[in-house]
């Protein structure tokens, strides 16, 4: 009764100041155009106090992963664009997924961006594991947090297939890297770039349209009670915590944004997503950098046969990865394979000699008809002595 009645009054306690947050949020918006404003109530994480959600939801990115390798130079060409574009529209975009209480939004960002490229190049959506970015990103943590740049690295430098999901399913939880290969199946990737779009969103908007949806970092910390709208005011632009993928903007209404895929399940948001005013900064995405797939940056068929790359049960102990590579590229893959079969063909071959010759050997045998047993009495036998084992 005592735990019952302690447990209530807490609840209570965080409902009031969840609630009061929520009022504070939708009272910054009353100014604004309240059609298109975001709006914030009562969602999966109102029981969660600021803290808890912050330390359970959002990480910190280590600052050094984030600078620019290749600066984009702003000029004054004219992007001729169109004024709302979608990747779901086309159905390149797989769905919303749920990270629970993982720390892991840069891997399922880095996927989503890969799962994409590759309905782009071969008009087939997968959806690609997760859980296989988790355990395997030795430059990562897992669920403890990671980098969007160290996961498309590890990606690229290994040239790992990632494989379908379900083949390896997502458990919620850190754990050994392991991938035995069931099929040839696997999409890799053979190139990616970072840039700082930083005023030059038309920019990235024409990089949106031509490459596909892009990996981004923002700082999600108003994130907690977000129920739809477009959020224009109360987001800050400061050090990143949460890894998201945008696949698309809407310039038609008063308030242009942009169409921000989450990993935090259908429930939260608008279907899981969220919109961001664009030109403003909002939320800090893009004065951080912001991770692409380069142009064909999946692998044709013929350039994945090459990377024939599988990763059999590795080590891990606070999160770093000890990867043991199982199998290899091409020709050698082959030759051990070969090498393998004439092995255990000879074994088989053997074993049959051997039991044929048994079974031969055992109706050739003489029989006879009787037997005469003489008893004899008074042998002496020599005496045994047996080898004392526990001496």
């Amino acid at each position: 009764v005592i735990n019952t009645f302690y447990f209530l009054i807490c609840f209570s306690s965080l409902f009031q100041k969840s609630t009061e947050r929520q009022n504070y949020l939708n009272a910054i918006a009353l100014p604004t155009n309240l059609t298109s404003a975001a709006h914030y109530g009562i969602n999966q994480f109102s029981d969660l106090s600021a803290e808890e959600f912050f330390y359970t939801y959002l990480r910190s990115f280590p600052t050094g992963n984030y600078t620019s390798n290749k600066p984009f130079k702003n000029s004054a060409q004219q992007y001729f664009l169109p004024l709302r574009f979608d990747w779901r529209d086309k159905k390149l975009v797989t769905p919303v997924k749920n990270q629970l209480s993982c720390g892991a939004c840069w891997a399922f960002s880095v996927v989503g961006a890969v799962e994409s490229a590759y309905a782009i190049k071969w008009h087939t959506l997968e959806e690609l594991s997760v859980q296989q970015v988790i355990d395997c990103s030795y430059l990562d943590s897992g669920c403890n947090g990671g980098s969007t740049n160290g996961a498309l690295k590890w990606l690229y430098q290994t040239k790992t297939k990632l494989v379908r999901a379900s083949e390896y399913n997502f458990k919620a939880k850190t754990g050994l890297c392991h991938y035995f290969p069931k099929t040839d199946f696997g999409v890799s990737i053979n190139g990616y770039e970072t840039q700082d779009f930083s005023g030059t969103e038309d920019a990235m908007m024409k990089m949106l349209v031509d490459l596909g949806p892009m990996v981004v970092i923002v700082n999600a910390v108003s994130w907690q009670d977000y129920l739809g709208g477009i959020i224009q005011h109360h987001c800050s632009s400061g050090a990143p915590n949460h890894a998201v993928l945008v696949i698309g903007y809407d310039k038609t209404g008063d308030t242009p944004y942009w169409i921000v895929k989450n990993s935090w399940g259908t429930a939260w948001g608008a279907d899981g997503y969220v919109y961001i005013k664009m030109g403003e900064n909002i939320c800090g995405y893009w004065s951080k950098v912001l991770l692409y797939l380069r142009k064909h940056s999946v692998p044709s068929l013929e350039e994945r046969k090459k990377y024939n790359h599988g990763f059999a049960t590795s080590t891990s102990f606070h999160g770093v990865h000890n990867l043991v590579e199982n199998g290899g590229s091409g020709k050698n893959s082959k030759f051990r394979t070969a090498i393998w079969t004439s092995v255990v063909s000879v074994f088989i071959i053997m074993a049959c000699w051997q039991v044929c010759t048994r079974v031969i050997n055992y109706f050739s045998w003489p029989t006879t008809t009787s037997v005469n047993v003489q008893y004899v009495e008074n042998i002496d036998f020599p005496a045994i002595t047996f080898c004392n084992l526990n001496r």
